[in-house]
């Protein structure tokens, strides 16, 4: 979500955040919802606790750096 308060969908934040995570980690997530404004992972059967560890780092450090993103400056991720 975007705004608290008016609940808008963060539809362009998830977008940018599944581009990043496979061009910077090589990590496969798709979009989902009516607003395609949820993340989706998901992992193997075989998945480990170092495969936890690299994908929630991988995504704290997108997200500790996301900043402000301007939803025109945004293309659409294809699920």
């Amino acid at each position: 979500v975007r705004d608290r308060q008016t609940k808008e969908p963060a539809t362009a934040e998830v977008s940018l955040i599944t581009t990043r995570m496979l061009r910077e980690f090589n990590i496969l997530t798709t979009v989902d919802g009516a607003y395609d404004h949820v993340l989706v992972f998901k992992p193997p059967m075989c998945f480990t606790k170092q495969n936890v560890d690299y994908f929630v780092d991988s995504l704290t450090s997108i997200l500790l750096t996301l900043g402000t993103v301007d939803p025109s400056k945004v293309s659409r991720t294809p699920t």
